[in-house]
Formats: structure tokens, C-alpha cells, sequence
């Protein structure tokens, strides 16, 4: 007697592996998505940690005479809060675009 072979399995199986390649390729985005900003943030905090040094030293090698003092930390304070600024909106910029390459991955991932 002949025995038709069984496709359900074959067929639940390869759905499956279809499932977790999807899955998986979303979560190496993510996770791509995640690293870079983690990767932006830090290239960020090096450049202004750097900047911040580069400004105290200059106040220190400045050696202000005591009628200068508090135009020279005046002058310096201005510009920490200047670069604060700076640094900051980059900060805006990595989360604006870390946003919005999730969005864009969370969009592809419903279709």
C-alpha cells in the first residue's frame, strides 16, 4: 500500500527557520542601530572632555593677575557653557537618528 509522505512538518519546519532568519536579521540591526549611537556617544564625550582640558589648562597657564581673576573664570565659564551647548545638540543629533533608524527598522519589520 502506498504511504503518502507527511508535508506538514517539512512545511512548519521551514516556516520556522523563516521566522528566526527574520528575527534574528532584525535583532543585528538593532543591535547595529544600538552600538553605533553607543559608539557616536563616546566619540562625543571624548571630544569634550578633551575640549574641557584644553580650556582649563589654558586658564592655568594663563597665570591672571588677581584684577583678572574673575574675568578670566567669567571667560572661561562662558565657554564651557558655549561647548555644553554644542555638545549637547550632538547628543540630540545621535538620539534623533538612533530614533528614527528603529523607527525605520520597526516599520520594515511590520510589512
Amino acid at each position: 500500500m502506498n504511504q503518502f509522505q507527511d508535508y506538514t512538518k517539512a512545511f512548519s519546519n521551514m516556516a520556522m527557520n523563516d521566522t528566526y532568519q527574520k528575527t534574528a536579521a532584525n535583532m543585528e540591526k538593532a543591535v547595529s542601530i544600538a552600538l553605533n549611537a553607543a559608539s557616536e556617544v563616546v566619540d562625543i564625550n571624548d571630544r569634550w572632555a578633551k575640549d574641557t582640558l584644553a580650556r582649563a589648562k589654558g586658564v592655568a597657564e594663563e597665570r591672571p593677575s588677581p584684577e583678572n581673576m574673575v574675568r578670566t573664570m567669567q571667560d572661561y565659564a562662558s565657554s564651557s557653557w558655549e561647548a555644553s551647548a554644542q555638545y549637547l545638540a550632538s547628543y540630540t543629533e545621535v538620539a534623533r537618528k538612533a530614533q528614527m533608524d528603529a523607527v525605520e527598522l520597526a516599520i520594515g519589520t511590520a510589512k
